[in-house]
């Protein structure tokens, strides 16, 4: 299992991007929170509010998720960091694996 973090500008684009890899069953959860950024960006200091999601999928399927991300992302150059598990009750593994089972063209 890895989890893949995210940051977007609000929570409809953090919702959309997540249900359409959720019905392509290539993540089996999305866990959303609200943050505060501070960031450079183009020479200058910025503060916004975004949204921030944990994106859990198989190891096997983390470049398709992460090429999604990168193609249907509102930001120019978005955050894709990559958090492999160590350890994962199995059970939990089982459901996940069960639910990212896809077919679905990506």
């Amino acid at each position: 299992m890895v989890i893949i973090y995210s940051t977007f500008p609000d929570k409809i684009s953090a919702e959309k991007l997540s249900r359409t890899l959720l019905q392509k069953k290539l993540v089996a959860c999305v866990q959303f929170f609200q943050i505060d950024s501070s960031y450079l960006w183009k020479g200058k200091i910025l503060e916004s509010k975004e949204f921030a999601c944990f994106l859990k999928t198989q190891n096997k399927l983390k470049g398709i998720v992460i090429d999604f991300i990168s193609q249907n992302h509102p930001y120019e150059i978005p955050e894709i960091t990559i958090f492999p598990t160590t350890s994962t009750n199995k059970k939990y593994l089982k459901w996940l694996a069960r639910e990212t089972k896809t077919k679905t063209p990506v």
